[in-house]
């Protein structure tokens, strides 16, 4: 059996604008996991908690996670970050040390 590519469907836009959407999504996972990656080695802290960091984080200053996520990556990369990201960042991990 020859495998061959599937010829475009009439409605190519629609794949498109799927397609553009899961790769957005998929980046946007990427960029969360890694964040929480950073997290562990901030924190320290076990990579269980490191999502809920970031969520609590999130929580704190009103905004969405994967916004939380690019900050932390920031930080970690000697990028200046907001402070009230800094603030938030550095209470919610004393919270999770105490």
């Amino acid at each position: 059996m020859e495998l061959r590519p599937h010829a475009p469907a009439a409605g190519g836009g629609l794949e498109q604008l799927q397609l553009a959407r899961l790769r957005r999504a998929l980046a946007a996972r990427s960029t969360i996991h890694m964040a929480e990656g950073a997290l562990v080695v901030l924190g320290p802290l076990p990579i269980e908690d490191a999502g809920e960091v970031l969520a609590d984080v999130a929580l704190r200053l009103g905004v969405d996670a994967l916004v939380v996520a690019h900050h932390v990556l920031n930080l970690v990369q000697g990028v200046d970050v907001p402070r009230s990201v800094a603030d938030a960042l550095r209470h919610v991990l004393a919270r999770r040390r105490a």
